[in-house]
């Protein structure tokens, strides 16, 4: 298994326990950004689920911004970007106010 770092903004990192900040994530090696959703998904449940993906899909829902190591996920390869030990996934929902 490999470690990866996962953190949510705003309502996903409620959906993902409130916690502040990353948490560790064992995935198995050559897994891919598709992966780590399919186990966070799994683990956070629907909460998190409808958060990510569009209703009854697994496409992702407009706005939703996923960085790894901090550049965008579509930069490095999309949903099947390969993941190594200590990536940094960060999950941003669209977000709005004034």
């Amino acid at each position: 298994m490999i470690k990866v770092k996962v953190r949510g903004v705003a309502g996903v990192a409620k959906s993902m326990g409130g916690t502040d900040g990353y948490q560790e994530v064992a995935v198995p090696p050559a897994s891919t950004l598709r992966d780590l959703l399919d186990i966070l998904v799994e683990r956070f449940g629907p909460d998190f689920s409808r958060l990510i993906f569009r209703e009854n899909s697994k496409e992702l829902r407009s706005g939703m911004r996923i960085l790894m190591n901090g550049r965008d996920f579509g930069a490095v390869g999309g949903l099947e970007a390969s993941l190594e030990e200590g990536d940094r996934i960060s999950f941003l929902p669209p977000l709005s106010g004034g």
